[in-house]
């Protein structure tokens, strides 16, 4: 386990979160991580309940997003991480 996974593990036990999210950006492979504040949360990290209500109105179904991006069915979407 990373270091950076066990401090978020032990913010999220102090304070009585459940799971938590963190924006990061890497601008190139080697280089030092960026962490992003999320727009609506109040710290760096975010509870994961709270990140979802802020995005909720920007995700597409597959259908609408092979739709709107022009990925046909023939491009098969791994959601196995995600399920």
């Amino acid at each position: 386990m990373s270091t950076d996974v066990e401090a978020v593990e032990a913010v999220s036990a102090q304070y009585g979160y459940g799971q938590l999210t963190e924006a990061v950006y890497q601008p190139s492979p080697g280089e030092d991580l960026v962490y992003l504040p999320i727009a609506g949360c109040d710290s760096l990290l975010c509870d994961l309940d709270q990140y979802k209500d802020l995005v909720s109105k920007y995700l597409l179904d597959e259908d609408t997003w092979r739709t709107e991006c022009g990925f046909t069915d023939d491009l098969v979407v791994d959601a196995s991480s995600i399920d």
